[in-house]
């Protein structure tokens, strides 16, 4: 049985236990469990049975999917993906700057950048190991690395500050 965590529409992901054969899938929740029958399936769509009805989904090239003609937002994450995404977020008291914040206790392994580097979205920022496992903070926007707050080996704490990263209404300052 695999565990993924998936969110439709923007709401706040759930996690379903999801068992599958070559046309079956089990889907179960806290709420609910549901039986699906794999119909068809290629990379552009699948076909599936569940409830009695027949539903056509269309894949969108990581932009979603179509189910029967209405767009929706589809995100499926893996448990590991969901906790590399939920290591890091941004504060800040000015609209302008950020602190980029871990949200588990980890070990700092490496620092991809430095002080006074220009990063874009999705830049790798720092390594840190948080339950026995490396993930990469990435930046969460573009701007430039005003300091550093942490060294390669040390611990750090859930919320711990990582780096300072300067930011003006979207723009590199």
């Amino acid at each position: 049985m695999k565990k993924l965590h998936v969110s439709v529409q923007g709401e706040e992901a759930r996690e379903w236990l999801v068992e599958q054969d070559d046309s079956h899938l089990q889907l179960q929740n806290d709420e609910h469990t549901l039986q699906v029958d794999i119909l068809g399936s290629n990379e552009r769509g699948t076909v599936f049975l569940l409830n009695g009805k027949k539903y056509h989904v269309a894949y969108r090239n990581n932009a979603g999917c179509r189910v029967d003609h209405h767009h929706l937002e589809v995100i499926v994450k893996t448990p590991s993906e969901q906790l590399r995404d939920s290591l890091v977020h941004l504060s800040g008291d000015t609209p302008d700057a950020h602190d980029i914040k871990v949200s588990m206790p980890g070990l700092v392994i490496k620092l991809l950048v430095g002080t006074g580097d220009r990063i874009e979205t999705g830049d790798g920022l720092v390594i840190v190991e948080a339950m026995k496992m490396e993930n990469v903070i990435k930046a969460p926007q573009a701007g430039i690395v005003k300091e550093i707050y942490v060294t390669p080996g040390q611990a750090i704490e859930k919320g711990a500050p990582l780096l300072h990263l300067g930011i003006t209404d979207g723009e590199i300052v």
